[in-house]
C-alpha cells in the first residue's frame, strides 16, 4: 500500500513540474497579442539609415564652381572676356573711390587651386604708394579696403593692408618693390577649364579700366 502511493505522488508531482516548465517557456503576449520575434532586419520599427542617400554614405561636397556667379556664355572667347568684365566691374568703384589710378593692370585665367578641372580668374592692379594723394600715414591699401567696407565688403581675415571678400570674390593686396601695392581680384573656380581651353588665357590689356589708367 505504501509503495502504490508513494508512486502515485510521484506522477503527480512530475506533472506539476512538467506544467510548469510549460507555462516558462510559452511566448508571452500582450492584450492584443502585438508583441512577437523582431524582423529579419532588426528590431520592431526600426528603419535602415545607411546606404547612398545618408549623411555617412555620400561624398563630400566640391569646392563651388559657378554657382555663385552668373552663367558664363559657350563660346570659350566669350566666357574670357565675360570673367573679366566682372572682376572689372568689382574693381573699378573702389578705385573710383579712393581716387587711385593704376600703373600696371593684368587680368588672368589659370587653374584652379581647388579644382585642376577649372579655372580661376585672377586681376591684377599695381598702384603707386602715393596713388590718390592720400593723406600722411594711410597707405592706398588701407583706403581701398575703407571704401570697400562702404560697399558692403567683408573683411577676409587680420592685416593692415587691403584683405576683404564679398560674395564670391576675394581681394587682397600686397607690397611691391620700388614704393607700389598690387591687388589681386579672385574669382571662386569657374566652369570647367574645357569650355575656355585653347583661347588666349592671359591677357595684359583690361579695357574695362582704362579710365583708371595713371597718366604720367
Amino acid at each position: 500500500m505504501r509503495t502504490w502511493t508513494t508512486g502515485l505522488v510521484g506522477v503527480v508531482v512530475a506533472g506539476l513540474l512538467l506544467a510548469a516548465v510549460g507555462a516558462c517557456t510559452s511566448s508571452p503576449t500582450g492584450p492584443s497579442g502585438a508583441q512577437g520575434p523582431a524582423s529579419a532586419g532588426g528590431s520592431s520599427g526600426a528603419t535602415n539609415t545607411t546606404g547612398t542617400g545618408s549623411a555617412s554614405g555620400s561624398p563630400p561636397a566640391p569646392p563651388l564652381i559657378s554657382r555663385e556667379m552668373p552663367p558664363l556664355p559657350a563660346d570659350p572667347h566669350a566666357a574670357m572676356v565675360e570673367v573679366r568684365r566682372l572682376l572689372a566691374a568689382q574693381m573699378a568703384p573702389l578705385l573710383a573711390d579712393t581716387g587711385q589710378r593704376w600703373m600696371e593692370v593684368r587680368f588672368l585665367l589659370t587653374t584652379s587651386e581647388y579644382d585642376e578641372t577649372a579655372y580661376q580668374g585672377h586681376l591684377f592692379v599695381t598702384v603707386d604708394a602715393m596713388a590718390g594723394h592720400p593723406p600722411y600715414g594711410v597707405e592706398p591699401p588701407e583706403r581701398l579696403a575703407k571704401a570697400a567696407r562702404a560697399r558692403g565688403w567683408d573683411d577676409g581675415g587680420v592685416s593692415h593692408l587691403a584683405n576683404v571678400s564679398r560674395s564670391p570674390y576675394y581681394l587682397r593686396a600686397t607690397v611691391r618693390p620700388d614704393n607700389q601695392f598690387r591687388y589681386e581680384l579672385t574669382t571662386p573656380p569657374l566652369n570647367p577649364r574645357t569650355l575656355i581651353e585653347g583661347t588666349g588665357v592671359g591677357t595684359d590689356g583690361v579695357p574695362e579700366l582704362e579710365d583708371y589708367r595713371e597718366r604720367g
